[in-house]
């Protein structure tokens, strides 16, 4: 068996071949062209193709692993978006609400208390998010109303535990994902966070192998892009910063093919030089099948 790819050309347009000949060919599903140029322009496409498929070399030395399948709880997935070298929120999971209190004055208040489980799907539905949290007591009265609030909503719910984070400063709200189309293989999302998302239909797709400079073209020219340089009294953004996000998301999906989707939301990008923060994360690997 050839390592490399065999593309086989019979030159001349215009002349028949033998009825074996092609049944052969056929048979054993070799491509077939009628012209050097034909042949040269279908082997570049499928190379262009296969590179966002493809995987980047030794991505095991390149890019943290995961091991988990399924959705990944938040807390999961967020602390894989550290290791890949996107900044998330100064906190911890935890388990009591001492180590509660622990993490809130490690992390610095105000805080958020975010409820976490596999099963607890749509965890502010279920009341299992509290946020401006500001001193101990506070903490401990958010403390009963969230596990209230989740019992009440899903009252068989298990919790892996509870992330306590640091609440992140204001900033302009974007959406970065990606996802496994099972044709087109893995594509990304960039677009404007909130009511701008649905107002504008502010959204850019993007090949998984794109370069930085290549994400710089895309997001300027995304609907709304304004919005990302000086506006009515605002700094601009850190557009260099958000460019890298989807650069590294990007070779995350090309480096596991086991991860169907990604989607960080919102993205907060804050004024230039001062970098991006993701607020949430989900992550989806799954088994191909047998």
């Amino acid at each position: 068996t050839p390592e490399k790819p065999v593309v086989l050309t019979v030159v001349g347009d215009e002349s028949e071949l033998d009825t074996e000949f092609l049944k052969t060919i056929r048979q054993h599903r070799i491509p077939f062209f009628r012209s050097p140029d034909r042949t040269f322009r279908a082997m570049a496409a499928v190379s262009r193709f296969a590179r966002p498929r493809g995987h980047v070399a030794d991505p095991v030395a390149n890019l943290p692993a995961l091991k988990e399948w399924g959705a990944l709880p938040e807390y999961t997935g967020k602390a894989w978006l550290r290791e890949l070298g996107i900044a998330v929120p100064e906190g911890r999971l935890v388990a009591t609400v001492e180590e509660a209190c622990e993490a809130a004055n490690a992390a610095g208040y105000p805080v958020v208390m975010k409820a976490q489980g596999r099963t607890l799907l749509h965890k502010s539905d279920a009341g299992g998010v509290i946020v401006g949290i500001g001193s101990d007591d506070e903490l401990k009265a958010a403390w009963a109303q969230l596990h209230d609030n989740v019992r009440a909503a899903q009252p068989d719910v298990e919790l892996d535990g509870v992330l306590v984070e640091q609440m992140a400063p204001k900033g302009l709200e974007l959406i970065v994902g990606a996802k496994r189309d099972p044709d087109w293989g893995p594509v990304l999302l960039v677009g404007l966070g909130g009511v701008w998302t649905e107002a504008l239909d502010a959204v850019e797709i993007m090949p998984a192998d794109i370069t930085k400079e290549e994400a710089l073209l895309k997001i300027g020219g995304m609907k709304g892009h304004k919005l990302l340089g000086a506006f009515r009294g605002q700094p601009p953004r850190d557009v260099e910063a958000l460019a890298e996000v989807v650069v590294k998301i990007g070779e995350a999906m090309r480096s596991d093919p086991a991860i169907r989707e990604i989607d960080i939301n919102p993205v907060i990008v804050f004024e230039k030089g001062r970098g991006v923060i993701a607020l949430d994360a989900l992550i989806v690997r799954e088994q191909d099948e047998a």
